[in-house]
């Protein structure tokens, strides 16, 4: 039984440790490799959706402002589900989680399409808190 620990199939023994990450499915090792392969991917794709406009790379007029990822991300798959199913009152916030706590589907984040018009006007806002001297913020008017 001892010498059996010790065959390349053993999981203590793999590179990829994927019994010894913390409260994860994957190890350490395997999940910074991958971190790093989609953090590669996402930067080499010019037209990821959160890439600054750039116009040697021709998205200086396809990019998204600030403002317009402000409203992306206010997005869940809660609120979609919510949006294209009938008679869905409440829904789990992270819905791929089991969960015994619901949010109503009314009190999801709307998304305010008007960010994505031509000629919608968006501004930064810099303001102090008590916890940091300066935030940036993006707003529109």
């Amino acid at each position: 039984m001892e010498r059996g620990a010790d065959l390349p199939g053993d999981q203590e023994n793999r590179m990829l440790e994927p019994a010894d990450a913390e409260g994860g499915a994957l190890g350490k090792t395997f999940q910074c490799i991958l971190t790093e392969q989609f953090k590669r991917l996402r930067e080499g794709d010019r037209f990821w959706h959160e890439n600054a406009p750039n116009r040697s790379l021709d998205t200086d007029k396809t990019a998204f402002t600030q403002c317009q990822l402000q409203e992306i991300r206010k997005v869940t798959l809660a609120k979609i589900i919510c949006d294209n199913a009938e008679s869905i009152p409440s829904i789990p916030r992270r819905v791929l989680q089991q969960s015994k706590i619901f949010v109503d589907c009314n009190k999801l984040p709307e998304m305010n399409l008007d960010v994505f018009t031509p000629d919608f006007k968006c501004r930064q806002i810099k303001y102090r808190t008590w916890w940091a001297i300066s935030t940036v913020d993006w707003s529109y008017y």
